[in-house]
């Protein structure tokens, strides 16, 4: 009798299993939710019975269903991109060329200390031999500016340019031993 029990239920898990479990619209599980109590029949037929309805009151199906995950979309972010500058064309001063310089031409080095809104200050400096202070009392513009020594430095006067990555020197007059008149280059 047993064994017509674990038959019958076997049965009705088969059953469930290829029906899939679900009502007829085909959606949600479908979970027996009925019950019946036991009857107090003998009859092998109504026993199977009882045992496939206590099968499908235990049995549980769980579908579960997978949600589509948004698609990532990039966008190549495109940066506004900058006239190109001429590197030899004079531009104006700005704090970007204050501090030191050098040149291979010239044995003193330029140190541009201010920029103000009526000219700039510098200095040429050789190691231990030399310091003069200039001034540009031009006003200000992309082009060559006068300048000329001052604080007693010995007489020195000529054109001072300002360039992208450089700033070109045009000494026309100098009564400084270690600096020559002629046109130096200097950059960082």
């Amino acid at each position: 009798m047993k064994s017509y029990i674990c038959i019958g239920l076997i049965a009705a898990m088969m059953c469930l299993l290829a029906c899939g479990g679900c009502n007829s619209s085909g959606g949600e599980p479908e979970i027996a939710t009925t019950s019946s109590a036991p009857t107090e029949t003998t009859t092998m037929a109504e026993t199977t019975t009882q045992a496939q309805t206590t099968a499908a009151q235990t049995t549980e199906y769980v579908t579960t269903t997978k949600k589509a995950k948004p698609k990532k979309t990039t966008t190549q972010a495109v940066e506004p991109t900058e006239p190109e500058v001429d590197p030899t064309a004079p531009i104006m001063p700005n704090q970007s060329h204050l501090g030191e310089w050098y040149s291979d031409e010239s044995p003193a080095d330029l140190n541009i200390k201010e920029i103000y809104e009526g000219g700039l200050g510098f200095e040429m400096t050789i190691y231990r031999l030399m310091y003069m202070e200039l001034m540009v009392m031009d006003t200000l513009e992309d082009g060559p500016m006068g300048f000329f020594a001052i604080n007693g430095s010995p007489q020195t006067f000529g054109t001072i340019t300002f360039y992208e990555n450089g700033i070109s020197l045009n000494i026309t007059q100098s009564e400084e031993e270690y600096i020559n008149v002629g046109t130096y280059y200097y950059t960082r």
